[in-house]
């Protein structure tokens, strides 16, 4: 390995070596995405309705 001086650097001549791309594994068959039911909520309780109650003053 031959190595150049640059202003007190020692740096290799060589260029850098490109690093291997990862590999990917494809898979062929394919499943289908599960289907979420999808389940309605009905609301029975209100926190933020406390700002409406009518409360008697003075």
């Amino acid at each position: 390995r031959r190595k150049v001086n640059f202003r007190g650097r020692v740096v290799n001549a060589f260029p850098a070596q490109p690093a291997p791309l990862p590999q990917v594994e494809v898979k062929k068959e394919v499943e289908p995405p599960k289907k979420v039911q999808e389940v309605e909520e009905i609301r029975s309780y209100f926190p933020e309705t406390w700002l409406w109650e009518m409360h008697k003053i003075g």
